[in-house]
């Protein structure tokens, strides 16, 4: 399901528990909830919270932010992401540094003993298997990393609606509605994260590799126990791969800083804020499948109320008060 999917959801269907919310952001949605229980009413956290922003909370008002990137996204989210990566990057470290000493490679029946070898030998299956634990590695950091883009570019989709008008991205388009990306991402992002994960397990297959060796006697014959299976590694493949990796790294952390426009309280994929903005009026029918845009769409006794519609909108004021 795509932020866009949610919203056609909920305009189809307003979720009347989140009437009144029009200015949360996910993170003052959670609190919202979490408020409600008993348990967290008495609880530090909420204790701090309500001496700062208790009546923003009660009473929001509208406050013009630029919200991070890096911020649609879960701090959790962000942490499984690089504790993987650093794990792959360290593992390529001390290959790497294990190589830079004496280059000679020497090779006994025991064991392979050398600057390129690991030292000590495994049988074929499990050898296989070692070599390939690099792209099984590097494939689940991929999937983190795409996970990661997915969120910030969906919180790029959901900031625009307040800028401009344009229909939905959705699964299954209706109306003037638009179907989704196929990588679920635009093509020039999902493009280059595809094509760098491509060249990453290339390179992870030529850093560390089956290497099996065959001890023949003087006579060209092969005693029995002769045969030694090990991995051998690249310290160039390696050290190429850990380059792109950290650029990879790098451009995330970097896209992560960037700042959306002001406009929009950031709903990241939290569906209680999605849903609050989706209470259009009452008069606006089949708004999810024309162009819609998020702004201020009525106001009563001073107090505005914002959603997304199909109808002209008007952007918020610094310091009003909408529910």
């Amino acid at each position: 399901m795509t932020i866009g999917d949610a919203i056609n959801s909920f305009l189809d269907d307003p979720d009347q528990t989140t009437c009144g919310l029009c200015l949360y952001s996910s993170a003052k949605m959670y609190l919202h909830w979490e408020w409600k229980r008993d348990s967290f009413e008495t609880s530090l956290q909420w204790k701090l919270y309500k001496q700062a922003h208790f009546d923003d909370l009660k009473m929001p008002t509208y406050k013009v932010e630029r919200w991070h990137w890096g911020q649609s996204a879960s701090v959790m989210r962000w942490i499984i992401c690089f504790v993987f990566f650093i794990s792959a990057w360290q593992a390529g470290l001390l290959l790497f540094f294990m190589s830079t000493g004496n280059t000679k490679v020497k090779i006994t029946v025991d064991a392979p003993v050398g600057q390129h070898l690991l030292p000590f030998h495994l049988p074929l299956f499990a050898a296989a298997v070692l070599s390939n634990l690099p792209q099984l590695l590097i494939s689940y950091v991929y999937i983190t990393f795409n996970a990661l883009f997915t969120c910030m570019l969906a919180g790029r989709e959901w900031m625009q609606f307040a800028a401009q008008r344009k229909p939905l991205r959705v699964t299954s388009p209706v109306g003037q509605q638009r179907s989704t990306y196929w990588l679920q991402l635009p093509y020039h992002y999902s493009l280059p994260l595809l094509a760098l994960s491509s060249v990453l397990s290339w390179l992870a297959s030529q850093s560390l590799f089956v290497v099996r060796v065959a001890v023949r006697d003087e006579r060209g014959l092969l005693p029995p126990g002769s045969t030694i299976s090990t991995c051998g590694y690249s310290p160039g493949a390696i050290a190429i791969t850990m380059i792109v990796g950290g650029v990879i790294a790098l451009v995330t952390i970097a896209t992560g800083l960037r700042r959306y426009p002001a406009g929009m309280p950031l709903s990241g994929t939290c569906s209680g804020a999605i849903s609050a903005a989706c209470h259009p009026p009452a008069d606006d029918v089949d708004a999810a499948v024309l162009p819609l845009q998020w702004g201020v769409v009525s106001t009563q006794d001073g107090v505005g109320h914002c959603s997304f519609s199909s109808r002209l909108v008007a952007p918020p004021i610094p310091g009003q008060r909408y529910d």
